[in-house]
C-alpha cells in the first residue's frame, strides 16, 4: 500500500496532519506491523523537556486505555515516557466533530440532540466510575464515527492545558463557553464539572446557539461566573418544557443543584425521549445520521400525535397544568392544531366559571359577620421565591389554572370595572378577575415564532416573552396589533385588526407571522427560462432575484432550466427565506450529445 509519509515515528508513518491542538498534534498513520489506519497524537516538541507535561501526557494515556466503551476513543498504544518523543496511539475516527456536523445540521430535534447527549453522558459514566474527570466537554472533542454513534475523545488535555497557560501565559486554554463557574473561579472540580460542560453542549445542540457567548472572552468567562444566559425555551420553544427544565438543572450554579452523576442525568434524558414513543436512542441515532430529513419529519408527527394524547389524559386526570405543558409542546410545532386550541380554550373557560363560583362562596361566608364586601381573588398563585417556569406557547398563567384558588390572598376590589388594570411585567401572573360586565377582556398573544415585539393602537411594542405574554384591551371594538420579528431576518412584519369579544376567561390571539420570501439569482451561460418547484417562472431575459415564497425557514425546491436549442438543466437547490442564494447553471449545447453517433 502506497502512502505519502511526512515522517516515520518507530513503527507508523505519519501521512497527514488532521488536528492541532494547545498541547499535541494528531496525524493520521499507518501502522506498519498490523497493516491498518491509526491516529497518533505526538506531544509538541516545546513540552517534552517539561517533566509535568511528560507525566500528564502519561497519566492521560494509562487512564483512557482503561476505559473500555463503545462511546470512548479506544487507545491502541504509548510511546514510553522515556521516550524521545511521547506519542499516544488511537483508533483513527471516521466523522466531523460535533461542532462541524451541527454546523451542517443547525436545527436538530430536540430527541435527537437529547440523544447525542445520552451518548456523551453514558461515555462519561463509565469514565466517572474509573477516577477520570473530563474536564472539556465541548463538541469539538466528540467525533462521530462510522455514521453510528459518537466518540468521546481528549480525556484529561484540560487539566495539562490548566498546568501550562496560567504559568506561561496566564490566560486559560480552550473553549471557555463550556466550562463550569467553579472553573472560572477556580474551586474544586469534581464529576459535576463535567455534567455542567454536558449541559452547555444540550443547550447547543437543542437550541442551535451556545447558552454563554459573548463579544470576547473576559465577557463570556463573566457569564459562566454568574450563570447568565437566555431561557432555551424562549429561543427554541420546539424544545418543549421537559427538556428545558432538565438543560436549567444541568446548568445550576451551584453544583449540589445539579445532577449528582452522570447516572442520573442520562435517565432523565432517555424518560424525555421515551416520552414519544423512541425506546432506542442508538437506533435513532443511528436512523438520522442515514436519513436527517425524513427522521425530522416522522419525529415531528409523532411528537405531535403523542403529545395530544398525553395531554387529552392528563385533562381526563384533572391535572391541568400537566396537560397544558403537554399542549404547549404541540402548539409550538403545529401552531393551529384546532383540536388543542379547543382544548386549551374549554379548560380556560371552566377554570373561571370555577373561580367565579369560589368568588361567591366566600363573598357569602364574609358578609355575614362583616357586611358585604365586593371580593377579588387571583386566579394564580406563584410564591416569589420560586423561579417562574415558563411555556413558549402558553404562559404559566395558564398552568396555574390548576392550582386551588383557596390559597390565594382575598384582596378587596377598590378599582372602577370601566378602568382597565394596569399590566404588570414583575408579576404578570396574578391578576384580577372580572365580571361579565366589565368594558375589558385579557388578551393573551400566541405569536409564531415567539422572539417577536408586539404593540398595540400605536403604543411602543414590548417584548414578548415570560415577563409579559398579555394586556387588556377594552371589549367591542378592533385594536390594531402589530407583531415585529426580533433579529429573525426569515420573518416579515405582521400588522393585523383584533375584536375583542365579551367573556370572562381570557381571549387567545394567533399572530403567525409571514415569511418573507427567498431570493433567487441564476447566473446562466445562455438566455434561458428558470421555473422554480412551487415557485415563479424566471423568463429567459430576467436578469435579477426571483422572488420565491416560501412555506418553510429552509426548503429543498428543484430546478428546471430551459432554452431552446439546448438540453434542459435540472437540479436541487436550498432556499432561505429571507436571504439570496446564488447559483451559476451552465447549459450545453443539445448537439453536443450527438457528437459522437455515426
Amino acid at each position: 500500500m502506497e502512502h505519502s509519509v511526512i515522517r516515520t515515528l518507530e513503527k507508523y508513518e505519519l501521512l497527514e496532519e488532521i488536528g492541532l491542538g494547545g498541547m499535541a498534534t494528531v496525524y493520521r498513520a499507518w501502522d506498519t506491523l498490523l497493516q491498518r489506519e491509526v491516529a497518533v497524537k505526538v506531544l509538541h516538541p516545546h513540552l517534552r523537556s517539561a517533566s509535568e507535561a511528560r507525566q500528564r501526557f502519561t497519566r492521560e494515556a494509562r487512564s483512557v486505555a482503561r476505559l473500555k466503551h463503545s462511546n470512548i476513543l479506544e487507545i491502541y498504544d504509548y510511546s514510553g515516557e522515556e521516550s524521545d518523543e511521547s506519542f499516544i496511539v488511537a483508533e483513527l475516527l471516521t466523522g466531523p466533530t460535533l461542532s462541524v456536523f451541527s454546523e451542517q445540521h443547525p436545527k436538530l430535534p430536540a430527541e435527537v440532540a437529547a440523544s447525542f447527549t445520552i451518548e456523551v453522558l453514558a461515555a462519561l459514566e463509565v469514565a466517572h466510575d474509573n477516577g477520570v474527570i473530563h474536564r472539556d466537554v465541548k463538541p469539538e472533542n466528540v467525533l462521530l464515527h462510522e455514521q453510528r454513534g459518537l466518540k468521546l475523545t481528549d480525556f484529561g488535555i484540560a487539566q495539562i492545558a490548566d498546568a501550562h497557560s496560567m504559568t506561561s501565559t496566564g490566560q486559560i486554554l480552550g473553549s471557555p463557553g463550556y466550562m463550569a463557574p467553579e472553573q472560572i473561579e477556580g474551586r474544586p472540580c469534581d464529576l459535576r464539572t463535567d455534567l455542567f460542560s454536558t449541559g452547555t453542549l444540550l443547550y447547543f445542540l437543542g437550541v442551535g446557539a451556545l447558552p454563554f457567548s459573548a463579544r470576547n472572552p473576559h465577557a463570556v468567562l463573566k457569564k459562566i461566573a454568574e450563570v447568565e444566559f437566555a431561557d432555551p425555551l424562549r429561543v427554541r420553544p420546539t424544545i418543549g418544557v421537559e427538556l428545558r427544565d432538565i438543560i436549567l438543572k444541568a446548568l445550576s450554579k451551584e453544583p449540589a443543584d445539579r445532577y449528582q452523576n452522570a447516572a442520573e442525568f442520562r435517565r432523565a434524558l432517555e424518560e424525555f425521549v421515551f416520552r414519544c414513543g423512541v425506546p432506542d436512542t442508538s437506533r435513532l441515532l443511528r436512523d438520522y445520521l442515514d436519513r436527517p430529513q425524513q427522521v425530522s419529519s416522522n419525529l415531528r408527527e409523532r411528537i405531535i400525535r403523542t403529545y395530544t394524547e398525553l395531554g387529552d389524559r392528563e385533562i381526563s386526570n384533572k391535572k391541568l397544568a400537566s396537560a397544558l405543558n403537554y399542549y404547549d409542546r404541540v402548539l409550538s410545532l403545529d401552531e393551529g392544531n384546532p383540536h388543542v386550541l379547543a382544548r386549551v380554550s374549554r379548560v380556560s373557560r371552566r377554570r373561571s366559571w370555577r373561580n367565579w363560583r369560589l368568588k361567591i362562596a366566600l363573598a357569602a361566608l364574609l358578609g355575614s359577620g362583616f357586611g358585604v364586601l365586593v371580593l377579588s381573588v387571583p386566579r394564580h398563585a406563584v410564591p416569589p421565591s420560586e423561579p417562574v417556569r415558563r411555556s413558549a406557547r402558553l404562559s404559566q398563567v395558564d398552568k396555574d389554572h390548576a392550582a386551588d384558588a383557596t390559597q390565594e390572598p382575598v384582596r378587596s376590589a377598590t378599582r372602577s370595572e370601566e378602568t382597565p388594570p394596569r399590566s404588570s411585567s414583575k408579576s404578570p401572573s396574578v391578576r384580577q378577575v372580572k365580571p361579565s360586565t366589565s368594558r375589558y377582556r385579557l388578551v393573551r398573544f400566541v405569536p409564531r415564532p415567539s422572539n417577536v415585539m408586539i404593540g398595540w393602537n400605536g403604543e411602543n411594542p414590548r417584548a414578548f416573552g415570560p415577563d409579559w405574554r398579555e394586556t387588556s384591551l377594552s371589549i367591542g371594538r378592533h385594536h390594531s396589533v402589530t407583531v415585529r420579528p426580533n433579529g429573525l431576518e426569515a420573518y416579515s412584519t405582521l400588522s393585523r385588526k383584533v375584536y375583542v369579544s365579551a367573556g370572562d376567561g381570557p381571549l387567545f390571539v394567533p399572530l403567525a407571522l409571514p415569511l418573507k420570501n427567498a431570493r433567487l439569482y441564476v447566473i446562466r451561460n445562455v438566455s434561458s427560462a428558470v421555473q422554480v418547484q412551487d415557485g415563479p417562472v424566471g423568463a429567459p431575459d430576467t436578469s435579477g432575484f426571483l422572488q420565491v415564497p416560501m412555506r418553510r425557514e429552509e426548503e429543498r425546491r428543484s430546478l428546471l432550466v430551459t432554452a431552446p436549442g439546448y438540453l434542459d438543466y435540472r437540479t436541487e437547490v436550498t432556499l432561505r427565506a429571507g436571504r439570496i442564494t446564488d447559483l451559476r447553471v451552465t447549459l450545453r449545447e443539445a448537439q453536443e450529445e450527438m457528437l459522437g453517433d455515426p
